[in-house]
């Protein structure tokens, strides 16, 4: 529970809520636990974009090691608005860099106010 809380990490909860399933802790606490740690470093993550701004493909290289993503942040000036936009909704898929979306989105363009709109309406769906 206290791992939850203060990381936030999908792991942590569901070992918390496993632990709630068979009794040993309760739910309603692994509920405020999880979403208190996942929401508690949101305000943050505008700068993750704002580095992305300032950097662009260095800052991106310096996030992953993976060639696939620093190619696919690459071409990202030449992307859509819509593109980037769902990239950001979609960057919190398992699997998917997180920090290299959200820098690309900055290194690209986007707007801040952008940004937060599609990040923050992602996270009260």
């Amino acid at each position: 529970m206290l791992l939850a809380f203060l990381t936030g990490d999908l792991t942590a909860v569901g070992a918390a809520a496993a632990f709630a399933r068979i009794g040993e802790a309760d739910l309603w606490l692994v509920v405020v636990a999880g979403a208190a740690g996942m929401v508690k470093f949101d305000w943050l993550t505008w700068l993750t974009w704002w580095t992305g701004r300032r950097w662009s493909l260095g800052i991106i290289k310096m996030f992953t090691t993976s060639e696939r993503a620093v190619r696919f942040a690459g071409r990202a000036k030449d992307l859509s608005p819509w593109t980037l936009r769902a990239a950001v909704l979609l960057a919190v898929l398992p699997g998917v860099p997180t920090a290299v979306v959200y820098a690309m989105a900055g290194w690209a363009g986007m707007r801040l106010l952008t940004f937060l709109k599609r990040l923050f309406n992602r996270r009260t769906r």
